[in-house]
C-alpha cells in the first residue's frame, strides 16, 4: 500500500462513499465535487489497489458459481452449469437439472449446430422444460442415418423428448 496524504484518502472515501453507498455516478460526483470524472474513475481505481475499497459478492446467493468455474477450467468448458435442488424427491432434481440443461442448450445453440444427446430421465426433463420453445428446424438420425430432417416448431430438446416418448429416436443425434 503505498502512502498517500490523508487529503488525497479522505478524497478517496468520499468519493467511494458517494459512489458504492449513496449510488451516484461518476458524472454526478465529479459535477458535486467540481472534479473531472476521469479523476473519479482513477481515485475509485486507487481506492480499490490500496485497499481502502474492498468489494464482496456474496456467494451464499450461488454458492455454484465457484464449482461452475472449476468444472469449466478443469475440463476447458464452454460453460458449466451446477444446478443445486433443496430436495431429496428425484423427480424435484430432475425437474431442475432439465430446467437448467434447456438453458443451457437454447442459450448456446445456434443455427446449424449439431448436437448429440444420450438418453435417460435428465435429458427427458430438459425436453420438457425448454425455456425459448423457438421454432427451429430440427431431427434425429438414425442408425442407419436416413431418417430427413423434421420441422415441427417445437424447441430442440422438447422434440427430441417426444421422439423418446414416441419410441422413434435411436441415435440420439439431432440437428439444428
Amino acid at each position: 500500500m503505498t502512502m498517500e496524504n490523508s487529503d488525497d484518502i479522505r478524497l478517496i472515501v468520499k468519493i467511494a462513499q458517494l459512489y458504492y453507498e449513496q449510488d451516484m455516478t461518476q458524472a454526478q460526483i465529479a459535477r458535486e465535487l467540481g472534479i473531472y470524472r476521469t479523476t473519479i474513475s482513477r481515485l475509485l481505481k486507487r481506492g480499490r489497489e490500496q485497499g481502502i475499497v474492498t468489494i464482496a459478492i456474496n456467494y451464499d446467493y450461488n454458492e455454484n458459481l465457484w464449482l461452475e468455474q472449476q468444472l469449466k477450467q478443469k475440463f476447458g468448458l464452454k460453460e458449466a452449469v451446477v444446478a443445486a435442488c433443496d430436495s431429496l424427491l428425484e423427480e424435484d432434481q430432475l425437474n431442475l437439472i432439465g430446467l437448467h440443461g434447456a438453458q443451457l442448450v437454447d442459450r448456446l445453440l445456434e443455427p446449424g449446430d449439431i448436437v448429440g444427446f444420450s438418453w435417460g430421465r435428465a435429458v427427458r426433463a430438459a425436453g420438457g422444460e425448454s425455456a425459448a420453445g423457438q421454432p427451429v428446424p430440427s431431427g434425429y438420425l438414425r442408425a442407419d442415418y436416413r431418417r430427413p430432417l423434421r420441422k415441427t416448431g417445437k424447441s430442440l430438446p422438447r422434440e427430441y423428448a417426444d421422439l423418446r416418448r414416441s419410441g422413434e429416436a435411436e441415435s440420439g443425434i439431432s440437428s439444428r
